[in-house]
């Protein structure tokens, strides 16, 4: 069985990454690696919970399957401007209260 650990993976959602890859590989080829540090095209992912405005986000409920934050959060937003990569988002609980991730939209996590 799958681990089902992403509702929004990097396969569904690869021109985003793709681009800010290329983006941030042309930066380092112009104006040095340095100038992309810290974390250099790092892949990392968002929690589900997180305000995106490149992947959908819903906290687990269905009736915010696909909606889009108008603002990324602060966390992204310092990724990002550090160089690294969002790379899809993760599965939550239901507005992530639970010790088990579950909910209706996405389904169930499993551990590997």
């Amino acid at each position: 069985e799958m681990l089902n650990a992403w509702f929004v993976t990097s396969y569904e959602t690869s021109h985003y990454i793709i681009e800010d890859a290329q983006a941030i590989d042309d930066k380092a080829a112009a104006d040095g690696v340095e100038s992309v540090a810290p974390l250099y095209g790092l892949p990392v992912p968002a929690k589900g919970t997180m305000a995106s405005t490149d992947y959908p986000g819903g906290a687990g409920l269905g009736i915010l399957d696909g909606c889009y934050s108008t603002d990324d959060a602060a966390l992204l937003k310092l990724i990002k401007e550090a160089n690294g990569i969002i790379m899809g988002k993760t599965n939550v609980p239901e507005y992530a209260c639970s010790w088990q991730t579950m909910n209706h939209m996405n389904g169930v996590t499993r551990n590997g």
